[in-house]
């Protein structure tokens, strides 16, 4: 199962329009985050994040529903994040899992004609950050977790303009809720300082950061997506 996970990460380097590197690291064998990147036509490119509940077998099961279902998700459907993550809820809801079952996602769709990145968030509280030469600012926006709790609601599109060179951090809690010696947490404002002043291998950086800072073993599944507009 872990080796049909990691099988379905997209591949590192250079995509049609970003250049893309990520570290994955489990809490345990299999992992309850997943991302990805899925060309819909010639134009546009859906970039999601997720995190499921929880670590292991269940969660690790779930990240596997969600490659598939946006996989195969109807292209006019997964070109708007809004009725995109609408579909995704249905389709949660469908599989009639307990209730204490959930995810995340914070899901954007990139125009290359357009340069721009619409983007909507299911209960992602880690927002992306986003660097134009060193100045760092959060991609902001709010909604419910994707749940068989929530029938149906409504996810606001929000919308960031990109040019060639600038950078997106995309990464899960366990990044950030990771504890030093005093209990104190990582935390987004210690991670946007850190991105803001790092340069050509920002992964490199940030694992490294982040083993000197996180004084016990890894609690949560960690994953930090690197994307470089080109």
């Amino acid at each position: 199962a872990a080796s049909i996970q990691r099988a379905l990460l997209p591949q590192r380097g250079y995509d049609r329009f970003f250049f893309m590197d990520y570290f994955y690291l489990p809490a345990e064998l299999l992992s309850g985050d997943f991302f990805d990147l899925i060309e819909i036509d010639e134009d546009r490119t859906a970039i999601y994040i997720a995190d499921v509940v929880g670590h292991g077998f269940a969660s690790s099961m779930a990240t596997l529903f969600i490659s598939q279902t946006m996989r195969n998700m109807d292209p006019d459907i997964l070109s708007d994040p809004t009725v995109a993550m609408m579909e995704l809820v249905h389709r949660f809801r469908d599989l009639n899992l307990p209730a204490d079952m959930y995810f995340t996602m914070f899901l954007g769709v990139f125009s290359k004609k357009q340069r721009k990145f619409t983007y909507a968030n299911a209960g992602h509280d880690c927002p992306p950050l986003f660097k134009r030469k060193n100045h760092v600012r959060l991609l902001m926006n709010s909604g419910f977790p994707v749940t068989p709790l929530v029938e149906a609601c409504f996810y606001e599109c929000r919308t960031a303009y990109l040019q060639k060179g600038d950078e997106l951090l995309f990464y899960t809690d366990g990044v950030t809720e990771g504890r030093n010696k005093r209990g104190e947490q990582y935390g987004v404002g210690a991670l946007r300082a850190l991105f803001s002043e790092i340069g050509e291998e920002p992964l490199t950086d940030i694992r490294r950061v982040l083993q000197d800072f996180i004084y016990e073993d890894i609690v949560d599944d960690m994953t930090c997506v690197y994307i470089k507009m080109v």
